[in-house]
């Protein structure tokens, strides 16, 4: 994900649980993200903050400038898989919950 506020980073996650911030010009690690218990499945971006969901259920405010996690969302029984992100405005989980047997239920 690239960042349209400060063009020289991007971003990205995987099933690690880490996400990764890279210098854009130099392709160089600016700093790694821990935290989650499980996959991270989507961030969402917005000037120095990046917000992540990930399969452990939590979502997860941190500061790329510092590296540091501001704050941690608990209290969804599953994985999230989508988020979108805003600045003033409230955090929107889009109800999307990982669960392979999930689309197999009738």
């Amino acid at each position: 994900m690239l960042n349209r506020h400060r063009l020289n980073l991007f971003i990205s996650s995987s099933k690690d649980a880490v996400i990764r911030v890279w210098n854009r010009e130099t392709l160089a690690l600016h700093c790694t993200l821990r935290g989650h218990e499980g996959p991270v499945n989507a961030i969402g971006l917005q000037a120095s903050r990046v917000v992540s969901a990930s399969g452990d259920g939590k979502m997860v405010l941190w500061d790329i400038n510092s590296g540091k996690r501001l704050r941690t969302f608990e209290g969804h029984d599953r994985g999230l898989a989508c988020i979108e992100f805003k600045v003033g405005y409230l955090f929107h989980i889009l109800m999307c919950i990982i669960l392979i047997n999930y689309c197999h239920t009738g």
